[in-house]
């Protein structure tokens, strides 16, 4: 009997510490600012606005239609870059809504420019998903040095600038 409660004791404690560290995991950010952005490839369209965009900062948008912060923010940067004089800053946009007809509604609706908005494939979503932890319901955008490094979580527009000189005096 002391055989078999020891053994559940410490099958509890081994359970116990793979769902802490499973969750830990998970849980862990893959876009804390200052950390490198995860990498990026596509072989399609993606691929070419990503090639125009070496040497400049860049607004990585994820956005879709039925979350309504991201969708208003897409808007925002999406202005903010084509009003800026200097393109030192570009824009990718990539629309995680399953639904195709409704990507084009909306970016039609809402005046962004369709060439910085991407739907890509389920299986792209799910590993863009996966690579900046984002969930359903809380998208949002990075600002990305040259480098690769995270600068900003969802900057205000008007504070885009001064973490780019920021980021240029370091």
């Amino acid at each position: 009997m002391k055989r078999i409660k020891r053994t559940l004791f410490l099958a509890a404690i081994f359970v116990s510490v793979l769902i802490v560290s499973v969750a830990y995991r998970d849980g862990h950010p893959r876009t804390r600012v200052g950390d490198i952005a995860p990498a990026l490839s596509f072989d399609s369209e993606p691929g070419d606005a990503l090639k125009a965009l070496r040497g400049k900062y860049v607004l990585l948008c994820f956005w879709a239609a039925t979350n309504a912060p991201s969708r208003e923010a897409v808007g925002r940067y999406t202005s903010w870059v084509e009003r800026r004089e200097a393109r030192d800053v570009g824009l990718l946009s990539f629309n995680l809504d399953k639904n195709e007809t409704l990507f084009h509604e909306i970016v039609k609706r809402d005046g962004l420019n369709q060439e910085l908005q991407f739907r890509i494939s389920e299986s792209r979503t799910k590993r863009l998903l996966r690579d900046y932890s984002l969930r359903p319901g809380r998208y949002g955008t990075l600002l990305i040095a040259p480098d690769g490094r995270i600068l900003a979580h969802n900057p205000p527009v008007d504070s885009i600038p001064s973490l780019i000189a920021a980021n240029r005096a370091n």
